[in-house]
């Protein structure tokens, strides 16, 4: 997904992880780390087609800046065209534009610490899936044709594909985050091994 663009790993922790993440993580958690800027210079793009229009893209550049200062910026996005007809606002539903974007910075003013900045952002939007007539033959017969006449025909005769409605169910979502990490090593304390 455009969400997960540039990652490094993810941990599955198992078990009560109370004492790291939080008094309500009973069942375990999941650890998801994006890449960190590096000291070369690389970037890499990748393009997906696929069938109902679909196109996804993901790029990256990794930018060393100075000797103690590293950039890192990806970018990716989906774009779906809809692949249900809705005949009555002749118009087509189920599709699906998101872009995301990552940036990073890595600061090492000292060669024991390091400051890492990360920020993102990311925009979805798309048109939800198309109600469909399913016929059940197990159902009541009073709740079948003889409560409305010509029900099962009808029914049994729709395109999973086709539907026609007066409305436009609409997800949008927009969201945003800056976090960051401080590393220090501080060395050996005391006489501890």
């Amino acid at each position: 997904d455009v969400y997960a663009a540039d990652l490094e790993r993810i941990e599955v922790l198992s078990g009560p992880q109370g004492t790291l993440f939080g008094k309500n993580t009973i069942g375990g958690a999941m650890n998801i780390s994006s890449t960190k800027p590096q000291d070369e210079l690389d970037a890499s793009m990748s393009l997906r087609a696929a069938n109902f229009g679909t196109i996804e893209t993901r790029a990256m550049l990794n930018l060393p800046i100075t000797d103690w200062l590293a950039s890192r910026f990806s970018v990716s996005s989906k774009n779906r065209k809809g692949w249900v007809e809705n005949t009555f606002r002749d118009e087509t539903m189920f599709d699906r534009n998101a872009v995301a974007f990552l940036g990073a910075l890595q600061i090492r003013p000292l060669d024991t610490l390091t400051i890492d900045v990360l920020g993102n952002y990311a925009h979805n939007r798309a048109r939800g899936q198309a109600n469909t007539c399913q016929w059940e033959s197990n159902a009541s017969p009073a709740f079948g044709p003889a409560l409305v006449p010509g029900l099962e025909e009808a029914c049994k005769a729709t395109n999973w594909r086709t539907t026609t409605a007066n409305l436009e169910p609409k997800y949008e979502d927009e969201n945003y985050g800056v976090w960051g990490t401080i590393t220090w090593d501080i060395g050996e304390i005391g006489p501890l091994e």
